[in-house]
């Protein structure tokens, strides 16, 4: 086999192996784009059943939308707070007493 061949057989590789991480890749995206929609579409029709939207008439995605936004900012802080520390807190050691309201 001649040197240009085995360029040209590693171009084709090294192609086609980017190509399938690409549509890995954009698959993953659209999964986690579904998954966060969805969650996004239970938190509204959480709140339309329990009529959580009517005292500030504002529409149930809206209201999906803010709680999503408020768990991202508060991932963050948690995120900051444990780089700022160097320290993991690991969830398994959490204990959150619920109370029966």
């Amino acid at each position: 086999m001649s040197k240009g061949y085995n360029e040209a057989h590693k171009q084709n590789v090294n192609t086609t192996l980017t190509e399938e991480l690409d549509v890995n890749y954009l698959q993953d995206k659209q999964e986690e784009s579904d998954r966060i929609e969805l969650f996004k579409k239970d938190i509204a029709y959480v709140i339309n059943k329990h009529s959580m939207e009517d005292e500030s008439n504002t529409p149930d995605y809206v209201l999906a939308n803010y709680l999503y936004n408020c768990l991202l900012a508060f991932n963050r802080g948690v995120n900051d707070r444990t780089e700022f520390y160097n320290v993991e807190f690991p969830i398994d050691d959490v204990f959150i007493e619920q109370s029966d309201n």
